[in-house]
């Protein structure tokens, strides 16, 4: 009983980090149509509750004590189906809550970065890693591509700029990437957002690590080349990639100073 409040409690206080949350409290909960909606209001609102949201995951160790509960379920030995899937369910309700704070995130963005960084190799090496790798070990479930582009997001995010977290991803990185093309049957073109989030990853973990890296960062940019070629013509597809890429449309930072562009810096 006590996991699965906890589980639904990291539900809700994902749900918590959406604007649309608060639209009750806000002009429309008067009965004003959407387009008398007070748009400055509802962002100051949302910005204030988030960054208490904010105030709230860091300062309760959110991150590590669920992580450890989902991981926890998910390997206990001799645990059922259902408490598997109640562990990748709480999994994936951190992950989304952890990507909209550092998407949506203002006052409180700095601390936020700075408790991630602290817990982030923990947290990766323990929590999100063999997530991932258990993701990617069921491609028929109905929720692989969702989790697939989640588990990919969050790890750009918590790279990004950040050296205590790349050695770790970067080690799993092109292993996890041969996975994804195999389940997407080599077409990474048809899912321009996850082959985005892809892309931003491999910058934000400069290429590879170690001695190696240059040869690791040669073998993936060829792979990720060969994704792009449908792109060519253009196509709506194209669009939404560029968008991502370039606009950061999915609110995933990149790395643009990252040795990954064209060598060693």
């Amino acid at each position: 009983l006590y996991e699965k409040i906890r589980g639904q409690s990291v539900f809700l206080l994902a749900e918590l980090g959406i604007p649309g949350t608060y639209l009750i409290q806000n002009d429309i909960a008067r009965g004003k149509s959407s387009n008398e909606t007070n748009i400055r209001g509802l962002n100051a609102l949302y910005a204030k509750h988030l960054n208490e949201l904010i105030n709230c995951t860091i300062d309760y160790s959110l991150p590590m004590k669920v992580g450890k509960t989902a991981t926890d379920l998910i390997k206990r030995l001799g645990g059922g189906a259902e408490e598997k899937a109640l562990g990748m369910d709480m999994m994936e309700n951190l992950l989304t809550l952890l990507g909209r704070l550092c998407r949506y995130a203002t006052e409180n963005y700095a601390r936020l970065r700075v408790s991630l960084s602290n817990d982030a190799p923990a947290f990766v090496e323990q929590g999100i890693l063999p997530y991932f790798k258990l993701v990617l070990e069921n491609t028929k479930s109905r929720t692989f591509m969702r989790r697939v582009q989640l588990c990919v997001q969050t790890l750009a995010i918590l790279t990004f700029k950040t050296k205590a977290v790349r050695a770790a991803v970067a080690k799993k990185h092109e292993k996890y990437l041969d996975k994804i093309l195999v389940a997407v049957e080599g077409d990474l073109s048809s899912k321009p957002e996850l082959f985005a989030a892809i892309v931003k990853l491999h910058m934000n973990i400069e290429g590879g690590h170690g001695s190696g890296w240059q040869d690791c960062n040669n073998r993936v940019l060829g792979k990720l080349s060969e994704a792009l070629l449908p792109y060519r013509d253009g196509g709506a597809k194209a669009v939404v990639f560029a968008r991502c890429l370039e606009l950061s449309n999915d609110g995933v930072p990149l790395n643009r100073s990252s040795r990954a562009y064209g060598g060693e810096r």
